[in-house]
């Protein structure tokens, strides 16, 4: 028996999931819960394409700013409107995202996401050829009269306006992938509580490690060694912009083969996904339970197929109805092909009504002040990766070079030793994601709080300046944790609309580092860092005490991991 979908022209693209009832004598047709061994296994595809897409990204989203700085080193006008551009769209299109996560079937999403990721590394390929080949003003012959290189001609400006386009959709594009694996695909192959925290640790250390692995790929290839200098040159940062690109683009193709490997082994075994997973009783499956199966979704090629069906109809009738008037026939072809492209359009919802959709369904979950907790974590200026504690901590004169890329690397480091020990600690706690949640977000606001405190005399004292660092990175082990406990609220808690529900808070998170931006804006000063401090310190303890506080309300949600 299959889902029932049902599409209403007032209300387009609802599924509607229909009452099963799982009787003895039809359960052998399907599949609640696969093999521990299965799992283990299609959780490894999982990982091995997640650490393949993510090393390209990785390297990809770091060349873009090195490359842009490269052609405009006079101004940071390029690389403030390449990340103001990003995050824009996050904010604009995360709630759509996450809706064609939770409408249509999970291959289709799938391939969506690594054609658009395919289709816009590819035009950047040639953009950035552009720029290297037919734009010849370098950083060795520019004069200080001349203008910056982006934006020397209207067609420079024009591949930039499309620089930005493709990146925009590059990363719309990454999102639907991590919204789909994360948020849909893992939590319903994996229904091991313990399995599926040691999963979203694993992929949050191949977030960190490529983090490190990526800048540092790229550096290894902008750089050529000669005897024993070190000398990098013209020739060989463009042949390392455009060996960079290539090398993201073909990562798509094993990401892609890894995942349909899983799909097809999957779809074999009749897998079924409950409405609420933690209400079945696996013993007594004779009521009638709301389900779905994994490879239920709408069809994203009906989009255009069955509008296009609808106009050749259109079509059909009009001509019979006009065989003797040439002319109207003509015209009437016209209007119905105007009309094929706004009705295709028109199966597209509406991003301003998803937006308010996907926020009204955010509001109405259960964990929503968790998820609250975690938006607020990114209103912070107290962080190794953070650009505006890099800025700052670069015009003090107290910080060298060598000591900030300590700093960010500590971060990275302490952030990974985080995730790494995270299932010890919660089976340490008897599996009470409360108490684990609790005590990494307080961390994180006590090391914050410390290093608020020694911020003022970080310019006259050694001890206080390696305090105030340390503190940060100390931090970070809070912050990491913390990350894990609310993606497995996430996955656990959110029963239905996971997609479009993770889509507002990737939106939500994307706003708050754009906030964070305004306000560093209109401080601008150095000498207004200390407000900005003082901004992070207030936001990340109001987020931990926001989350004690959805505790003290929810204590009989524990999510008890086995």
């Amino acid at each position: 028996m299959d889902n029932e979908i049902k599409e209403d022209n007032n209300n387009r693209g609802e599924i509607e999931i229909t009452p099963l009832p799982l009787k003895n004598d039809n359960l052998q047709e399907y599949n609640t819960n696969l093999k521990q061994e299965d799992q283990i296994k299609y959780s490894n595809y999982i990982m091995l394409s997640h650490f393949i897409t993510r090393m390209g990204d990785k390297t990809f989203e770091f060349m873009i700013p090195l490359f842009l700085i490269y052609k405009s080193p006079n101004s940071l006008l390029p690389v403030s409107l390449f990340g103001l551009s990003i995050t824009i769209v996050r904010i604009l299109f995360g709630s759509t995202i996450g809706d064609i996560c939770d409408k249509y079937k999970k291959i289709q999403v799938i391939k969506l996401g690594i054609f658009g990721q395919a289709i816009s590394v590819g035009s950047i390929f040639v953009i950035v050829y552009y720029f290297l080949n037919f734009n010849f003003i370098s950083i060795d012959n520019r004069g200080k009269s001349q203008s910056p290189n982006l934006f020397s001609t209207k067609i420079d400006l024009f591949f930039f306006f499309l620089l930005l386009l493709f990146s925009s959709i590059h990363s719309l594009s990454g999102l639907l992938m991590d919204i789909s694996i994360e948020r849909k695909w893992t939590p319903a192959l994996i229904k091991n509580n313990n399995l599926l925290n040691r999963v979203n640790t694993w992929m949050r250390q191949i977030d960190l490690g490529t983090e490190v692995l990526g800048p540092f790929l790229v550096g290894l290839l902008m750089t050529t060694s000669s005897g024993d200098q070190i000398i990098s040159s013209d020739s060989n940062n463009h042949s390392a912009y455009l060996l960079i690109t290539i090398l993201n683009f073909f990562s798509f193709f094993p990401q892609y083969i890894l995942l349909k490997i899983v799909y097809d082994l999957v779809s074999k075994e009749n897998l079924i996904i409950f409405e609420d997973e933690n209400e079945i009783d696996i013993t007594n499956l004779t009521n009638a339970i709301k389900y779905s199966k994994f490879t239920d979704g709408l069809d994203l090629n009906n989009i255009f197929n069955n509008d296009n069906n609808n106009n050749n109809n259109n079509n059909n009738n009009n001509n019979n109805n006009n065989n003797n008037n040439n002319n109207n026939n003509n015209n009437n072809n016209n209007n119905n092909n105007n009309n094929n492209n706004f009705s295709i359009l028109s199966n597209f919802d509406n991003p301003i009504l998803t937006i308010i959709k996907g926020w009204k369904l955010f509001y109405q979950q259960s964990i929503f002040l968790v998820m609250i907790s975690y938006v607020m974590l990114y209103l912070t200026v107290l962080s190794p990766h953070d650009v505006l504690m890099t800025a700052y901590l670069s015009n003090n004169g107290t910080i060298t070079p060598s000591e900030l890329s300590t700093f960010r690397l500590l971060g990275a480091l302490f952030g990974l030793g985080s995730t790494m020990f995270f299932t010890n600690f919660v089976k340490l706690l008897n599996g009470n994601m409360n108490l684990v949640g609790q005590f990494y977000i307080f961390q994180e606001g006590i090391m914050i709080l410390i290093s608020g405190y020694y911020f003022s005399s970080i310019s006259i004292s050694n001890i206080d300046r390696f305090i105030f660092l340390g503190t940060i990175v100390l931090s970070r082990i809070g912050l990491y944790g913390f990350e894990l406990s609310e993606i497995y609220y996430v996955q656990r808690k959110v029963i239905q609309n996971r997609g479009i529900i993770s889509g507002v808070e990737s939106s939500l998170t994307s706003l708050a580092t754009l906030f964070v931006f305004v306000i560093s804006i209109i401080f601008h000063k150095i000498e207004s860092f200390y407000l900005l401090v003082t901004f992070s310190i207030i936001s990340i303890n109001f987020s931990a005490f926001l989350f004690f506080y959805w505790c003290k309300r929810n204590q009989q949600i524990h999510q008890q991991i086995e």
